[in-house]
C-alpha cells in the first residue's frame, strides 16, 4: 500500500506520455516523437485533428527535457478520436480520450470487500479468516486510492493493477504457510496428530 501512495503521488507530480487509450482525467500529456529529428525541434510543427478531421490545432514542438526528441502538450479532454502528425510525416498517429466510470470501479471494490469480509466471519478457518480480512482491508485502502485518483486526475490503471498484485502477493504468502505446516506434519506424525485436536489451517 505504501508503494501504490508512492506510484501515485509521482504520477500525480509529472506531465505522462500520451497512449493510444487515454482517460480523460489523464490529459494533459506529453505527445512525444519517436525519433531524433535532424534539425531543431522548433522549426518542426505537430497539428492535431478531431475525427472529422478537421484541424484543432496547429503548434510547434519543443525539445524534449533530457533527451534529443521532441513534444508537445495534447490538453483536449472532450471524449472522442484525435489524430495527430508532425509537418515532416516523421511521426503520426491516434489518441482515443474515454470516460472512467469511477462509480462502477467503487461499487465493484465494495463488492469484493463485503464479500471477502463475509467469507472471513463466517469461516472457522483460519487461513481463509486471514485471506478474506486480509483482502477486505486492501479494498478498503484501495477505494480511498482510487477517490484520490479521482481527485487529481491521475489514471486508475496503476492503482488497481497494485490492488490486483496486493491480493496475489497475500493468497501466495497464505498458501506458502499453509504448504510449510503441511510438509511439516508429514515430517512429524506427533505434532500432526496433536494439531488434529486444535486445527487452524
Amino acid at each position: 500500500m505504501v508503494l501504490m501512495f508512492l506510484i501515485l503521488i509521482a504520477s500525480a507530480t509529472a506531465l505522462k506520455e500520451c497512449k493510444g487509450v487515454m482517460a480523460s482525467r489523464e490529459i494533459p500529456c506529453e505527445l512525444i516523437t519517436t525519433w531524433d529529428y535532424p534539425l531543431d525541434c522548433d522549426l518542426y510543427n505537430m497539428t492535431i485533428y478531431d475525427q472529422t478531421p478537421e484541424i484543432l490545432d496547429w503548434r510547434n514542438l519543443t525539445n524534449y527535457t533530457g533527451t534529443d526528441r521532441c513534444n508537445t502538450t495534447f490538453n483536449y479532454t472532450t471524449k472522442g478520436s484525435y489524430l495527430f502528425n508532425t509537418s515532416n510525416g516523421g511521426d503520426s498517429g491516434r489518441i482515443i480520450i474515454e470516460d472512467e466510470n469511477i462509480i462502477a470501479i467503487i461499487l465493484g471494490l465494495i463488492t469484493i470487500l463485503v464479500f471477502f469480509g463475509l467469507l472471513a466471519r463466517l469461516s472457522s478457518n483460519f487461513g481463509l479468516k486471514v485471506f478474506g480480512y486480509g483482502v477486505s482491508l486492501i479494498q478498503l485502502i484501495d477505494i480511498a486510492f482510487v477517490l484520490y485518483a479521482n481527485e487529481v486526475g491521475t489514471s486508475l490503471v496503476t492503482t488497481l493493477k497494485v490492488n490486483f498484485y496486493s491480493i496475489l502477493i497475500l493468497g501466495f504468502a497464505i498458501a506458502m504457510v499453509i504448504l510449510i505446516r503441511f510438509v511439516a506434519r508429514l515430517v512429524d506424525p506427533i505434532d500432526n496428530l496433536e494439531e488434529k485436536n486444535d486445527p487452524k489451517w
